[in-house]
This record gives C-alpha cells, structure tokens and sequence, in this order.
C-alpha cells in the first residue's frame, strides 16, 4: 500500500503580494531602528549593510490637488543608488497618497531587483495601517465567470476608446440588466 502526498498551493494574488512585501519592510525597517536606538532619531539613519533604505513621501495638499511623491534609495553607506518623483491624480488624503507611493516604489524595487530593502516614511498613520494587516480590506480570489463585469467595464477602455477616468454611483448603463440578474441569481 503506497501513500501519495498531496501538495497544497496556495495562490497569492498580485495585490497580496504587495502588501506582504510592504508589511515585511516595514516591520523590518522598525526592528532595525529599534535595534539602532530607542530615542527619536533627527537625522537619516542608513540601513543595515547589504540593504538598500527607500525613503518616501507624498505631498499632499487636499483632495482636489495632484499630489507630488518621491522617493530615493540609498545603500549601507548613504550612496544614492537611484530616486524617483512622479504626480499622481488626486487622491482623498495623506495617507492614501503615500500607500500610492509605496507601490509605486514596490514596483520600481521589482523592476531594479533590489533585495533587502526598508521603506521609511514620515507619515504614522501610514505606517500604523501597514502593521496592523487586519484593518486591511481583505481580497478574495474570484473565478474569471464570477468577475465578468469587472473585466466587461476595464476592456470597455480600449474595445470603446474611453481614456477618461471617472468615479460614478451605480453601474454602467449598459450592464444594468446583468448586474441586476447577478443580483437576483437569475443567472
């Protein structure tokens, strides 16, 4: 009689990745700051040698302004190894400018294969969200035939040329009747 082991994969979607990749240099970045000094640190600290040190920030204004982020990399040494500005569109606070920076700069981290790498940022409530992963939204995983409408609305883009981003209540016209059987189970 053979056993068969049973190999158990566990799906990460895109979105989870990055906020486990954020969340781990975070708590990383603060061990090593604890570890460094208990008092209020004034001035840039560098990172733990063979590390790379991100600092970022958003300046936000309010909601109706862009908002101007930045961030630079700097090594063991205090070397600048790149920096980055960009403006984002709008967005309805500090906070949510600043976790657009970070994946923004996650994104960049990847895209220069950077290992090892701590995310400061001046702004707490950021800070304080990361490392407290349960008063995130939680995501799921769907089935492409559960998140027809979805996918429906985002190749409308192109399929329909609407370059023109909005935010509106209710769904399109043009899917109310299969949101409204979805809604039902009339499927």
């Amino acid at each position: 009689m053979t056993k068969t082991k049973q190999k158990h994969v566990k799906v990460v979607t895109r979105e989870q990745k990055i906020k486990q990749v954020a969340s781990t240099s975070v708590r990383r970045w603060k061990s090593a700051r604890q570890l460094a000094s208990r008092s209020q640190i004034e001035r840039w600290n560098p990172p733990i040698h063979g590390s790379i040190k991100c600092n970022i920030h958003a300046n936000w204004k309010n909601a109706v302004l862009h908002s101007d982020v930045a961030w630079i990399a700097r090594d063991s040494d205090g070397r600048v190894r790149f920096h980055s500005r960009e403006a984002f569109t709008c967005s309805a606070n500090r906070m949510i400018a600043e976790l657009r920076c970070i994946i923004w700069l996650l994104q960049s981290v990847r895209d220069l294969h950077f290992d090892h790498v701590f995310i400061a940022s001046d702004h707490k409530d950021t800070i304080a969200a990361i490392l407290a992963p349960n008063h995130w939204p939680s995501f799921e995983e769907e089935r492409v035939s559960a998140n027809l409408i979805a996918r429906d609305v985002a190749k409308s883009v192109l399929r329909d040329g609407r370059f023109h981003s909005y935010l509106a209540m209710g769904g399109p016209a043009w899917l109310h009747e299969r949101l409204r059987r979805e809604a039902t189970s009339d499927i």
